[in-house]
This record gives C-alpha cells, sequence and structure tokens, in this order.
C-alpha cells in the first residue's frame, strides 16, 4: 500500500497479512520520482528477502494525483494498482469485499506506519 499526507508516502508491505516492509518517501509533487522510488524500494526488497512478484499495490490519499499516479505505478511494476479510498471503504453500510476484508486484517500495521511523527 502507498499512502500520502501531503509531504511524505508511507509504502507498506503486507505479505499474508503481515507488514514486512515499511519506507517513508518524498511526497514533493514529484510524481516521477515517487513512483521511482517505490519501483526501486519494492525491487531491493524483493531481491534482498527473495520475496516472490507482488499480487497488487494499493494507493491512498495523494489528493488529485492519486489516479495518475496509480496509473504511472501500475505502468512502471507491471501490476494491478487501485484507488483506495479508505473513507469510502468505512462508511456506514458499506459492503465488505476486495480490499476492504483485507482492510481487517493489516488495518492496525497501515495504521502504525501512517501515524504523524
Amino acid at each position: 500500500m502507498l499512502t500520502s499526507d501531503g509531504d511524505r508516502a508511507t509504502l507498506l508491505l503486507i505479505q499474508e497479512g503481515r507488514p514486512q516492509l515499511w519506507r517513508i518517501l518524498a511526497a514533493d509533487g514529484d510524481q516521477v520520482r515517487l513512483i521511482r522510488d517505490v519501483a526501486d524500494s519494492l525491487a531491493f526488497f524483493r531481491e534482498a528477502e527473495g520475496v516472490g512478484p507482488l499480487d497488487r499495490l494499493l494507493v491512498h490519499g495523494m489528493g488529485p494525483r492519486t489516479d495518475e499516479i496509480a496509473s504511472g505505478l501500475a505502468r512502471w511494476l507491471e501490476l494491478p494498482v487501485s484507488v483506495l479510498d479508505l473513507a469510502e471503504a468505512f462508511a456506514p453500510g458499506a459492503r465488505p469485499g476486495g480490499p476492504t476484508d483485507d482492510l481487517t486484517r493489516w488495518g492496525a500495521a497501515i495504521g502504525a506506519a501512517i501515524r504523524p511523527w
């Protein structure tokens, strides 16, 4: 999952319901740099830890650039990238399914990773 608070982005890699990688990246408006940083971080982690390819990537909180960043990541990483709207996923009456089901397993890890310093 890649999420941002405006100034920085947090990359969180979850495997089998457990956080494996947590990295803070610059989110200074340079989309190309952010996409390259994500790709480099994932490539390094996969090589260092011997982890197979990712199944998907979720993107959240990039403001008006969210769709563009998700599209760029999908092209660069050649994997499915979904935009996740947490407010919508947890709205009253929201139906479980897809990414929302996953959030019940690793939501605490996301909260810890994106907490303010």
